[in-house]
């Protein structure tokens, strides 16, 4: 699962631009993403996804 669930379809697109506003069930897939993410950073102790993107990517590459 990636980190946001709609990223190859023009629902997707319309979604991140702002053109259209996501379902319940699109937010609830986005949230569910972001919780297995963050889960996965926990569990290999990465405090800042950013500062240590190569690590994030290593430990996680399912989740980012």
């Amino acid at each position: 699962m990636g980190w946001w669930p709609f990223s190859s379809d023009t629902r997707g697109d319309a979604i991140r631009s702002g053109d259209a506003i996501p379902t319940r069930a699109e937010r609830l897939q986005c949230w569910a993403a972001r919780d297995a993410y963050f889960g996965c950073l926990d569990a290999h102790d990465i405090l800042d996804a950013t500062k240590d993107a190569a690590a994030a990517q290593r430990a996680c590459p399912r989740e980012g």
